[in-house]
């Protein structure tokens, strides 16, 4: 999980987006959409030390996006096994896949 106190801490500190990637192992574009989320959010250091990161994180990047349960999920686990096999391919098992569904009159996934 990416360390957003750590981010925001040593952002505070004035060392440089590339800096602050380099150091803490993460890309520099997520360094600076959570610098920059937290200026729009008025999050500044010092962050209290209750505050984890899983609340950081929600508190700048809220759930916007949540799955359509209408669609039909593949077996992520059998696709791995089927992909073992010799000769076969992603395209041929999402064939399968959406041959399923569509006899099942499921919505499945493109």
């Amino acid at each position: 999980m990416t360390n957003y106190k750590e981010i925001i801490r040593m952002h505070a500190g004035v060392c440089s987006i590339r800096t602050i990637a380099n150091s803490l192992h993460c890309h520099h574009s997520t360094t600076s959409n959570c610098i920059k989320k937290a200026e729009e959010m008025r999050l500044s250091h010092p962050i209290p030390p209750e505050f984890s990161n899983a609340q950081i994180q929600e508190f700048l990047y809220p759930q916007q996006y949540h799955r359509d349960e209408s669609y039909e999920l593949p077996n992520c686990e059998q696709l791995d096994e089927e992909m073992k096999k010799p000769h076969m391919t992603l395209t041929l098992l999402w064939h399968r896949y959406a041959s399923a569904c569509r006899a099942s009159n499921l919505k499945f996934y493109q």
